[in-house]
């Protein structure tokens, strides 16, 4: 027998879908496989399931989120589950609100006692741009957990947890 390699939802469970046409016209239908969408500020983070198992048999991946108005370069999060995607989603949400609150209101990035002039989420991390390299330097100048410094840029990475792993 061969391997299934088109799927749709049932609620939230991907389930096999040997049928390509009707795997066409349930995938056509953008309202019935989003998970999520938000926007925040200029940031909009959608998440979806992509009928598709782009991961393998023991790590499937079969939810994709995207977040658009950040770095358009960096790569979408794919998960396993409903639960997972909207975990990371909720995740995503929560730091681009924050981040938009604080650049709405003019106010300093709080970052451990350093000011940032600009900053971006990504999807797996948040870039705090300091003035200059002397200021990241001296605002990073050990190793913390969660936090590394690139020449003038501060990076937050927070950890993968078993619960909503990614890779």
């Amino acid at each position: 027998m061969p391997e299934t390699i088109c799927y749709i939802l049932d609620g939230e469970n991907p389930v096999p879908c040997d049928d390509i046409t009707v795997w066409q016209e349930w995938m056509n239908d953008l309202p019935k496989r989003t998970v999520a969408f938000d926007r925040v500020g200029k940031i909009e983070i959608l998440t979806t399931f992509i009928g598709i198992n782009i991961g393998n048999a023991a790590r499937p991946k079969f939810f994709k989120m995207t977040v658009f108005g950040g770095n358009e370069g960096d790569p979408p999060i794919c998960t396993a589950t409903w639960k997972q995607a909207m975990a990371k989603h909720k995740a995503m949400v929560k730091a681009a609100t924050r981040i938009t609150q604080r650049e709405q209101t003019n106010q300093a990035i709080p970052t451990g006692g350093f000011k940032a002039i600009g900053c971006e989420v990504l999807a797996n991390e948040i870039r705090f741009l300091l003035e200059s390299e002397e200021a990241a330097i001296k605002a990073h100048p050990k190793k913390i957990k969660n936090w590394f410094r690139e020449g003038r840029t501060i990076i937050f990475r927070p950890e993968k947890s078993s619960a909503t792993e990614s890779n």
